[in-house]
């Protein structure tokens, strides 16, 4: 529960900068297109992101595996101090020489990885672990949630794929790149990547191509994809160390 809630403090206030497109921007101070200059600076270069977001340009996906890592390092650092368990972590987390890579399970994409062998399926997540089959009004905070575009057109827009998503509970997802006041209700979130395939690409710059979603087709789109939705049915939840 304590790890969820450090997930959830690290997501609430981002502002990030949104790519849109273009090409990421880091602080070149400590990373170079994504990569620690040096392994011995990961935690002040993950809290460089947190406390001058301006200087980091980063998707969704990118966003919410730094969420992930920034909220395992406070936690065993300053929340709750364990060297045993901050050893654990720090050793899943560099085991493939990169942090920021394959923290959650490769299965966590089967619907869009086609040829992956079973080998490459098997793969766990270094982070988090995958849990499937989970209903469309089932969220716990700290769960990372997928919502997919499935508009043919505005998913082959750089970024707009569909949207990686923390919940951070009280109804809550997280808006990395603050342009919702910090957070989308739930309808908001589904609102967000429906509204894509409108060309509403910012709530506060394109508002009035927006096409309001009743509570009708709101639940419609509340399912899996394979049903007709927007809501992936796996969540990804936060693993122990010990």
């Amino acid at each position: 529960m304590e790890i969820r809630q450090s997930i959830v403090a690290w997501a609430e206030l981002t502002n990030w900068a949104w790519p849109n497109g273009g090409s990421a921007r880091w602080n070149t101070k400590y990373w170079h297109k994504g990569d620690l200059r040096d392994a011995k600076q990961l935690n002040v270069a993950m809290l460089d992101a947190f406390l001058r977001p301006k200087k980091y340009a980063i998707g969704c996906y990118t966003a919410s595996k730094m969420v992930l890592v920034q909220a395992y390092i406070d936690y065993y650092t300053r929340i709750r101090p364990n060297a045993k368990k901050l050893n654990s972590f720090m050793t899943a987390l560099w085991k493939d020489r990169d942090p920021l890579i394959n923290i959650e399970p490769e299965r966590m994409w089967y619907m869009f990885e086609e040829g992956k062998d079973s080998a490459e399926m098997a793969r766990v997540g270094k982070l988090v672990e995958l849990t499937e089959g989970v209903s469309s009004d089932s969220f716990i905070p700290g769960d990372w949630v997928y919502f997919l575009n499935t508009d043919p057109a505005t998913a082959q827009k750089t970024g707009y794929e569909g949207s990686n998503s923390i919940y951070m509970g009280r109804g809550r997802f997280d808006d990395y790149y603050n342009d919702n006041n910090h957070f989308y209700t739930y309808k908001e979130k589904i609102q967000e990547v429906y509204q894509w395939r409108n060309h509403v690409f910012s709530r506060s710059r394109d508002t009035a191509r927006i096409h309001p979603l009743s509570a009708a087709e709101i639940s419609r789109l509340s399912v899996d994809p394979k049903e007709g939705g927007l809501l992936l049915e796996y969540r990804a939840t936060p693993i122990l160390f010990h």
